[in-house]
């Protein structure tokens, strides 16, 4: 996913992708293209008024 991609998801799409992310995360599966996607993700989460309220945004 781009970040125009992510900025076009839908809020259940978006944390879906990061439930996804941070389970690939804790298992060490997690590439470096998937570790600067997270990154992204989360930095655009927390630009986005629709997140700002999600326990996960901008820890």
């Amino acid at each position: 996913l781009s970040s125009l991609d992510l900025g076009r998801l839908d809020v259940p799409d978006l944390m879906k992708h990061l439930s996804l992310l941070t389970l690939r995360r804790k298992k060490g599966l997690m590439s470096l293209r998937e570790h600067q996607e997270r990154t992204l993700f989360r930095n655009l989460s927390c630009a986005r008024e629709d997140f700002r309220h999600l326990p996960s945004c901008c820890e």
